[in-house]
């Protein structure tokens, strides 16, 4: 297990404004959110086997804390090899949320991960907890962090080709 140091960004909110510092840019930002993510989060972020689920283990143990995935990849059932996914003990230890929700051969989105997210984001607040993002993509974090409208339309397998 990699030492809590080398987990690159843990990204506190406050009620309505996050105050990060964004990669490339080399200067904070001050990104106003919209709802669902008007309340206090937390989120662990960075590349692929550094600690961070170790990391979101131990914190939901101290504080009334659970996990919402943001990797493109757990997102899977089966892909547990080369994805760094919570084992099935830390997943028991602690409430994870968009763990193996898709299969591999169905079609899953941005915007299919958004409404799962939104949703669990939702119920974690409900239950007087704060969710902790805990993951390394990119995409996923930010389309949730700037509430990005996502639209769900199908694959165009023309465009593909």
């Amino acid at each position: 297990m990699a030492p809590w140091w080398v987990v690159p960004a843990l990204i506190l909110t406050s009620l309505r404004t996050l105050y990060a510092l964004r990669p490339g840019y080399g200067k904070p930002c001050n990104l106003s959110l919209e709802p669902p993510l008007q309340q206090p989060l937390l989120a662990i972020v960075g590349p692929t086997a550094v600690g961070k689920t170790a990391l979101g283990v131990a914190l939901t143990h101290a504080f009334p804390l659970e996990i919402v995935s943001v990797d493109s990849r757990q997102v899977y059932r089966g892909m547990d090899i080369g994805t760094a996914k919570p084992t099935l003990s830390e997943q028991a230890q602690s409430l994870y949320c968009l763990i193996d929700v898709a299969d591999p051969d169905k079609e899953f989105s941005l915007a299919h991960y958004l409404e799962l997210a939104r949703t669990a984001i939702q119920s974690i607040y409900q239950r007087g907890r704060v969710p902790l993002l805990v993951g390394g993509t990119g995409q996923y974090l930010w389309a949730l962090l700037e509430a990005w409208r996502v639209p769900s339309v199908p694959p165009d397998l023309r465009l593909r080709r």
